[in-house]
């Protein structure tokens, strides 16, 4: 009986680590989706001074696609349900 309550509280142990891993990955990943934000600010200004010079040379590394931000708001969104079933 001891060692099934050793195996109990290391399975404990485990799943907090576990949530605090996924918690520090969801906080990168709103950092990038504050950045995908930025970026398409920027590629904003890019387009709107790109038009104002009647220029066709647009700057389109800095771009974040809706898609990218959408995956991003998807993989957070997942994150919070493992997180959610882990604590229950």
């Amino acid at each position: 009986m001891n060692d099934i309550n050793i195996l109990i509280s290391d399975i404990k142990q485990n799943v907090k680590m576990l949530i605090l891993e996924l918690n520090q990955v969801r906080k990168e990943l709103y950092v990038l989706r504050e950045e995908c934000e930025r970026l398409k600010i920027e590629n904003l200004e890019l387009k709107k001074e790109a038009l104002a010079k009647e220029s066709s040379s647009l700057k389109t590394e800095n771009t974040c696609t809706l898609s990218t931000e959408q995956k991003l708001n998807e993989l957070i969104n997942e994150i919070d349900k493992c997180i959610s079933l882990m604590q229950n």
